[in-house]
């Protein structure tokens, strides 16, 4: 990633767009300080897009991975992420 400062952001400006079309991520600063990053829109790959038979190799390889966590825990295991347990737990923990 490439710091670019907000003064320098309208000269700059042609090296950036060819920059980003290539797949460069800019970061923008003000005083030295970060204030944005500057990503590509869309990368060549997912622009061009996958094929019918790379997206299914892609879902397959999604499902097989998924598939392989779901025994990881017990019959009848809930998995309680309200935000009452969360912050209860750091409270206790504070005391």
């Amino acid at each position: 990633m490439t710091n670019i400062a907000t003064a320098d952001l309208a000269n700059q400006l042609p090296h950036i767009l060819q920059a980003l079309a290539s797949g460069e991520e800019f970061l923008l600063t003000q005083d030295g300080q970060p204030v944005a990053r500057i990503l590509p829109a869309l990368t060549p790959a997912i622009e061009q897009g996958l094929s019918k038979e790379e997206w299914q190799r892609e879902l397959d390889a999604w499902r097989l991975e998924a598939q392989s966590r779901a025994n990881r825990y017990p019959p009848g295991f809930v998995l309680d992420d309200s935000r009452e347990t969360i912050y209860g737990e750091r409270e206790n923990a504070q005391r």
